[in-house]
């Protein structure tokens, strides 16, 4: 959208977000007293760690991916609580001594074929999903970074219109206006699980130039009305 960005107070903006890379945020007392005459985005959004995510699906949607790995009998992943981190694995239950800086979830199936898994990228404006993101990576490399593909999904045909709402209500409670999700739908029992929450997005990955270009135009579009109007 051509605009610049500054973390300068004392020069001249339009518009604020508060950007911060951590899983938890400190309150930033400038944003704090600012918000009182200008919205801030994601002022509020200050925490993103997997068990508070976790707590907050649950409160929206009925059930969730946390499971007590010292009664629990089967497989299960293990996780770091901070975001990013790229570090789970698939354990075997149950377990003895658990450590409390990780989190044990549900083994979700979101295979998209023998060889992969699909997640489900959701960027999301004030509770609009405009677009969507079907990341795949090789099964044997379901929590790293990489990805073998991405393509453009279109949110009708991924979400029901309660799955939607639920997605909005969801971030509401996170005090989420702006961020992506990493969202997964188990192919055994057809529900979606959001797993990660991202308030510092910095937009579609691997996506061909001409995909890539059109969810640009799509986003810039959408934050551009949620915000800058």
């Amino acid at each position: 959208m051509d605009y610049n960005r500054t973390n300068n107070p004392v020069l001249k903006y339009d518009y604020v977000i508060n950007w911060q890379h951590a899983t938890f945020r400190k309150e930033i007392p400038f944003l704090e007293e600012l918000h009182k005459k200008q919205f801030v985005i994601n002022l509020k959004c200050n925490d993103i760690s997997k068990k508070y995510v976790d707590s907050v699906f649950k409160s929206v949607f009925g059930y969730c991916t946390e499971i007590d790995p010292v009664t629990y009998k089967g497989y299960c992943v293990k996780k770091n609580n901070i975001n990013a981190m790229h570090d789970g694995k698939i354990i075997e239950c149950p377990v003895r001594n658990p450590d409390k800086n990780y989190i044990y979830q549900k083994l979700i199936n979101n295979t998209y074929d023998d060889t992969q898994v699909q997640d489900i990228r959701t960027p999301v404006i004030k509770g609009n999903i405009p677009v969507v993101y079907l990341k795949r990576r090789p099964v044997e490399g379901r929590f790293a970074r990489e990805k073998t593909s991405s393509r453009i999904g279109n949110p009708d045909e991924i979400y029901s219109d309660e799955e939607r709402n639920k997605i909005k209500n969801f971030c509401e409670k996170m005090n989420l206006e702006y961020g992506d999700m990493d969202i997964l739908r188990d192919n055994d029992d057809g529900k979606i699980y959001i797993i990660d929450v991202n308030n510092t997005p910095h937009g579609p990955e691997q996506l061909s130039k001409k995909e890539k270009k059109y969810a640009l135009e799509t986003l810039a579009r959408e934050f551009k009305k949620a915000f800058m109007t």
